[in-house]
C-alpha cells in the first residue's frame, strides 16, 4: 500500500464545484493538495514551481492549452499523470495515451476507483524510479570495468544491453551488436564456432531446475574487426520467468589473450625444463623448503636403485644417498642457500645402489617464485673417475717434487764439490799465478751455472728465470771473487723485466760471467777507477745484451773472434749456441753487443 503522508497532488480542473469536490475527496484519502489549477498554462507553471508527486489532470480546460498539451510540456519533469475526464471517446483516449499517463479515470468517478488509480500510479512511478536507479547503477558499474557485460533477451534472440568494453576488445561499436544479433557468433573462429553453438543450444534448452543455479563458462577465440585473434573467457547465467521458461542470459566476457599466451609460454618453458631435467646426466633433485623431495630425474633414481614414487615425498636427509656423518654438511649448505647466500660447488662421498662409495660434486641452487625462495635444486655430478685421476696426479706430482728437490740438492752438492776441489787445487799451485787464475775462472763458471740452477729451483714453474735477479747475484759474486771494491769499479745494470728459459738462460749467464770477468781482470789495471755496464732488453722476439766498460779497452792486435783466450772462445761458442750475433765496439773502453732469440726446449728421444 502506498504511504499517503506528504504526497502532493496538483489538481487541474476548470469547473470550480467539481474541483472543490475532488479536492476534498483527495484530502480525505490523506493527500496534500497544494494548488488547484484551472487552465493548461497555469497547470504547467505550477507543476514546474511545486514539483508535485502526481498530477490529476482534466483534459478539456479553459484557455488555449488543454490537458493533453499541458502534459506534453511538462513531460521532462517526470511527474506521473492521471487523467480525470468525462471524455470516453476513442480518439481522445488515444491522444492521451501517447503522453504516457499512469491512469485514465472517467467522470463521474467512483471514489474507490479514483483512490486505487492514484495509488497504482504512485506505486508504478516509484517502481519505475527504483528500476531506473538500479539500471543507472548497473550501467555505471558495467561501463567502468574492462570486461564485456551483456544481456540477451531470449524471447526475440536480441542483445538488449552490452557494455562499452566490447568496442575496445572487438573493435566493433555497440550499435553493431544491437543491430545484428548474429555478429557475436560470427566473430568466433570457425574452428571454435561449432563447439560454442552446440553448447549454447544445449544450455538454453535446459529446464529451470537444471540451469538456474549454475554459471556456465566457455573459452574460445574471436577475430576482431581489424583481424586480430583474441581469447575470450565467458561466463553466463540464464534467468527464468515465472513459467520456468528461459527469459534472459546475463553474461560476462573477459579478454584473456595475455593469460593464454603466458600459459602457452609457461607450458613451453615447462616442457623445456622437463626435458632438461629428465635428460640431464647429472643427478638432479628438487627439494621443498621443509626438506621433502618434490622431484628427481631418472639419473638420480637409477643411481639409488629406486623409483621416483619411492623418492618423492621423502626427506632429503633420509634417502641414504650419502654417509650419515655428511647429513649436517648438506643441511648447512641448504641453510646457506635459503638465506640467499651463494653456495660454492662442494664435493662429498655418495653411496650407489650397490653400496659402492663414489664421489660427487654438488651445486645447490635456490629457486624463486615472486621473489621468494620456494625450493632448492640440487645438481650432483659424479666425479669419481676425475677425483681418482686427480688424486693419482697429486700423488705423482708429490713424488716428482721430492725427486726434483733431491736432484737439486745433489746438483748443488756436486757443483760445490767441484768448486771445493778447484779451491784445494789452487792451494797447491799458489805460486803459479796463471794456474790460480785458470782455477778461479773455472770456479766462477761453476758458480754461474750453480746460480742458474738455484734461480730455477726458486722459480714458480722450474722452467723460467727472472734474469734481473740472476745478473745481480752472479756479478756480485764476480766482484767478490776478484776482490773489486765498489768505490773503484761501479756496476750499472739496466735489465728489463725478462724471464728466460733454462735453454737460453745458461749460455746467456755464462756470456755475462765471462765478459764481466774480462773487464774486472783487464780493464782497470793499477787500481784504475771506472764502471761496468750490463743491459738486456727485448724487442719483439729478439733480445739484445750489451756488456761494456770504460776501461783501457781491448788491444787492437787482438781479434776477439780468433784468440787463444779461453774466455773469449767460450763467449763466441755460447753466442753460436744461442744462434746469435756478436759485435765489438772499440772506443772509450770495450763494448760487446750480442743479439739472440729465446731458444726452445729440445726434447731428445732415445732412438730404437
Amino acid at each position: 500500500m502506498v504511504c499517503m503522508d506528504g504526497v502532493k497532488i496538483l489538481l487541474v480542473e476548470d469547473e470550480s464545484i467539481e474541483a472543490l469536490d475532488i479536492k476534498r475527496t483527495l484530502e480525505s484519502f490523506g493527500y496534500n493538495i497544494p494548488y488547484v489549477a484551472s487552465t493548461g498554462e497555469e497547470a504547467v507553471e505550477k507543476a514546474r514551481e511545486i514539483i508535485p508527486d502526481l498530477i490529476l489532470m482534466d483534459i478539456i480546460l479553459k484557455g488555449d492549452t488543454n490537458g493533453i498539451e499541458a502534459v506534453k510540456q511538462i513531460k521532462n519533469l517526470n511527474i506521473p499523470v492521471v487523467y480525470l475526464t468525462a471524455h470516453s471517446e476513442e480518439i481522445t483516449f488515444q491522444k492521451a495515451l501517447k503522453t504516457g499517463p499512469y491512469g485514465y479515470v472517467l467522470k463521474p468517478f467512483n471514489r474507490n476507483e479514483l483512490k486505487y488509480s492514484i495509488e497504482m500510479a504512485l506505486f508504478k512511478h516509484r517502481m519505475e524510479q527504483e528500476l531506473k536507479e538500479s539500471n543507472d547503477k548497473f550501467k555505471l558499474l558495467t561501463e567502468t570495468i574492462d570486461d564485456i557485460i551483456y544481456v540477451i533477451d531470449l524471447k526475440n534472440q536480441k542483445i538488449s544491453y552490452i557494455s562499452s568494453a566490447v568496442e575496445k576488445i572487438t573493435g566493433w561499436n555497440k550499435e553493431s551488436f544491437y543491430e545484428d544479433s548474429d555478429l557475436w557468433m560470427e566473430m568466433i573462429l570457425p574452428e571454435d564456432r561449432p563447439r560454442i553453438r552446440s553448447y549454447v543450444s544445449k544450455i538454453i534448452g535446459e529446464k529451470k531446475g537444471e540451469s538456474e543455479f549454475n554459471t556456465k563458462k566457455l573459452n574460445y577465440r574471436i577475430q576482431t574487426k581489424d583481424g586480430k585473434v583474441k581469447w575470450l573467457s565467458e561466463s553466463f547465467k540464464i534467468i527464468f520467468d515465472e513459467n520456468e521458461e528461459a527469459l534472459q542470459v546475463i553474461g560476462h566476457a573477459a579478454d584473456v589473450t595475455q593469460e593464454k599466451e603466458s600459459e602457452k609460454r609457461y607450458k613451453e618453458s615447462e616442457k623445456k625444463y622437463r626435458t632438461l631435467f629428465e635428460f640431464n646426466p647429472d643427478y638432479t633433485i628438487l627439494v621443498a623448503l621443509n626438506g621433502n623431495i618434490l622431484d628427481v630425474n631418472d639419473a638420480a633414481a637409477d643411481f639409488m636403485g629406486l623409483t621416483k614414487d619411492d623418492l618423492i615425498g621423502k626427506k632429503f636427509g633420509d634417502i641414504e644417498l650419502f654417509p650419515e656423518e655428511d647429513v649436517r654438511l648438506h643441511m648447512g649448505k641448504f641453510s646457506q642457500a635459503l638465506k640467499g647466500q651463494e653456495v660454492e660447488p662442494y664435493q662429498y662421498p655418495i653411496i650407489d645402489k650397490n653400496g659402492v662409495r663414489r664421489w660427487a660434486e654438488a651445486k645447490v641452487v635456490p629457486l624463486k617464485l615472486n621473489d621468494d625462495i620456494n625450493s632448492i635444486l640440487v645438481i650432483a655430478t659424479d666425479i669419481t673417475d676425475r677425483k681418482n685421476a686427480t688424486d693419482k696426479l697429486k700423488s705423482s706430482l708429490k713424488e716428482k717434487e721430492v725427486l726434483i728437490n733431491e736432484i737439486h740438492h745433489r746438483v748443488k752438492n756436486n757443483m760445490q764439490i767441484i768448486s771445493s776441489l778447484l779451491n784445494l787445487q789452487k792451494q797447491h799451485v799458489i805460486d803459479d799465478e796463471v794456474a790460480v787464475d785458470v782455477l778461479k775462472e773455472s770456479q766462477n763458471r761453476i758458480r754461474a751455472m750453480a746460480m742458474i740452477q738455484e734461480k730455477l729451483y726458486q722459480s714458480d714453474d722450474f722452467s723460467h728465470i727472472k734474469f734481473y735477479e740472476y745478473i745481480e747475484s752472479v756479478v756480485s759474486d764476480l766482484f767478490y771473487s776478484y776482490n773489486i771494491h765498489k768505490d773503484q769499479v761501479k756496476l750499472r745494470v739496466k735489465v728489463e723485466d725478462i724471464y728466460l728459459n733454462m735453454e737460453t738462460g745458461i749460455p746467456c749467464g755464462l756470456i755475462i760471467s765471462e765478459l764481466v770477468s774480462n773487464s774486472l781482470k783487464h780493464a782497470f789495471p793499477d787500481g784504475r777507477k771506472g764502471e761496468v755496464c750490463i743491459s738486456l732488453k727485448v724487442s719483439g722476439d729478439e733480445y739484445e745484451l750489451i756488456v761494456s766498460d770504460n776501461g783501457i779497452g781491448l788491444p787492437e792486435n787482438i781479434d776477439y773472434k780468433n784468440t787463444d783466450s779461453l774466455g773469449l772462445q767460450l763467449v763466441n761458442n755460447l753466442v753460436n749456441q744461442l744462434d746469435g750475433k756478436i759485435t765489438l765496439e772499440r772506443g772509450q773502453g770495450t763494448k760487446f753487443k750480442i743479439s739472440f732469440k729465446k731458444l726452445k726446449y729440445k726434447i731428445y728421444k732415445e732412438l730404437d
